[in-house]
């Protein structure tokens, strides 16, 4: 458990307990602290749990919290991931300080805010969408008793236990969000989460135009917008992370990095003019690109200016997968997915000529998958030569365009359990039509791997490929018996509850 270190303090932003060993600099709430104390007297402290496992200690981090510090405001960042830990961590909140106002904000309360409150009864508030500027009006009224109708972004239990949504609060501008603070490390220091690279992780836009079906970010940032902070503000930032904490590595995080070259282009130019008026402004960088709108001249630039390496989301290779979840119209026809195709294989090809390694993030599970469709996705990968690359299980999260989409299909009405139950959905869709038996994988002796721990996104270095991806797909065949009423869209309640039920040992 990580503290912050501020004493006197309004307001505890937490960082809950997480299963996954993909843990990190908690970068949206050390923003949202750094906001309020920015455009507020109020003093916020971040309690980063993430790697807390015993209850009972977590419990005494509390009561700490409440007895020396004083704090009865506390407001709890929600994945779907984390969302079983959020409730229990409301819950004792409750039971410790009942009188406490407990906020949650993030992904997945935002999209079903009055079912989350509903199902909740240590829940108060749930923040919908971006936080800053009502979290801001949020401080302000319950340290003065002000009434919440009026607070734009929220949905609240009334007193009398009555659950009222607010109107939409409206998305900060690109000029707003050049002028939010970027001082996180006053909460906790990067050095505290950097693998001893010296490194921190950035974000230098909002939202993405794209919607792709496996994805919520560009429903949560907005209806599929696109908002780039300002180049002044994004290199205001890299000065502050690299001239005064000696930073020596960024890890972006946008949900698009590339999604304009001038852009790009403008940034890898700023990073090398001040490279030669500054030595010491220097640092190596990994974004995360899409790669049909990547060419030689973007990664060179790129390369130039310190990109080590970039992050693919190619999710699959099937043409029909593609289409029903990748954004853009890359397969919107058969000569566009055939085009994309050869992108692929020409972007990594550059990639390996000019030194810029590559990661290759797929999913297992899509809709269709067949063992047809599972071999095409490991022939291209032995194609492409990935320097690494994971497989992880499909998992639907709530705001995501296929967790919409499933929701409403009959035999899907399980779905609505994501937002009360204790364990996390992960999918595997089988094509019962298709001639090819999913079976036959065993026939290579393959050790089965549960999809829980596939889904821990472990990075296998290139080199096993078909033999890693057989140990993955070894799951179809172990849990085939559990799947024979998968029909493309259509399953049936009995079926899809016994898979998840010997899937998670309940």
């Amino acid at each position: 458990m990580i503290k912050s270190m501020n004493n006197s303090v309004d307001i505890a932003l937490i960082e809950p307990p997480s299963s996954s060993f993909l843990r990190g600099f908690p970068l949206g709430l050390s923003s949202l602290a750094a906001v309020i104390e920015q455009k507020t007297q109020y003093k916020a402290k971040i309690i980063d749990l993430q790697s807390e496992t015993d209850w009972d200690n977590i419990k005494n981090i509390v009561i700490d919290e409440c007895q020396h510090c004083g704090i009865n405001i506390f407001g709890i960042r929600a994945l779907t991931s984390t969302f079983p830990e959020v409730k229990k961590l409301s819950a004792i909140i409750k039971s410790i300080l009942p009188e406490a106002v407990v906020i949650v904000g993030g992904p997945h309360v935002s999209f079903y805010p009055e079912i989350c409150l509903k199902n909740n009864a240590s829940m108060d508030i749930v923040v919908m969408g971006e936080g800053e500027e009502t979290m801001i009006n949020l401080m302000h009224a319950i340290k003065k008793s002000h009434n919440l109708s009026t607070i734009s972004g929220i949905t609240y239990r009334t007193a009398s236990g009555d659950i009222v949504r607010n109107a939409d609060r409206d998305l900060l501008s690109a000029e707003q969000l050049g002028k939010l603070s970027f001082k996180y490390n006053q909460y906790l220091p990067y050095n505290r989460y950097s693998n001893n690279d010296h490194s921190a992780i950035m974000i230098t836009s909002r939202g993405c135009p794209f919607g792709c079906g496996f994805c919520s970010a560009a429903r949560f940032w907005g209806n599929n917008t696109y908002r780039a902070r300002p180049m002044e503000h994004v290199f205001a930032e890299l000065e502050y992370l690299i001239l005064h904490n000696s930073i020596k590595r960024i890890y972006f995080e946008d949900a698009i990095f590339n999604l304009s070259k001038s852009r790009v282009m403008d940034f890898c130019s700023g990073i090398i003019t001040r490279n030669r008026d500054n030595p010491q402004f220097n640092f190596t960088w990994r974004p995360p690109c899409r790669i049909d709108l990547l060419d030689r001249e973007m990664l060179e630039m790129m390369k130039a200016s310190g990109c080590t390496d970039i992050f693919f989301g190619l999710e699959t290779f099937d043409e029909r997968q593609l289409r029903m979840v990748k954004g853009g119209g890359i397969a919107a026809t058969s000569e566009a997915y055939r085009r994309y195709l050869q992108e692929v294989i020409d972007i990594f090809h550059i990639c390996k000529e000019i030194g810029i390694e590559t990661i290759a993030a797929m999913i297992m599970g899509l809709p269709y998958e067949t063992e047809a469709t599972f071999s095409t996705n490991i022939e291209m990968l032995n194609t492409i030569r990935p320097d690494k690359y994971a497989f992880s299980v499909l998992s639907l999260y709530a705001g995501a365009p296929l967790y919409y989409e499933y929701s409403r299909e009959p035999g899907f009405e399980w779905l609505d359990d994501i937002l009360s139950r204790d364990d996390m959905y992960d999918l595997l869709f089988i094509d019962n039509k298709a001639e090819e038996s999913i079976s036959s994988f065993s026939v290579h002796g393959s050790r089965a791997i549960k999809p829980r721990y596939v889904n821990k996104d472990v990075f296998y270095q290139t080199g096993m490929i078909e033999h890693n991806c057989l140990k993955i797909a070894s799951d179809f065949d172990k849990y085939r018996h559990n799947l024979t009423d998968f029909d493309n869209k259509s399953l049936t309640m009995k079926n899809i509850k016994a898979f998840h039920s010997q899937r998670l040992g309940v």
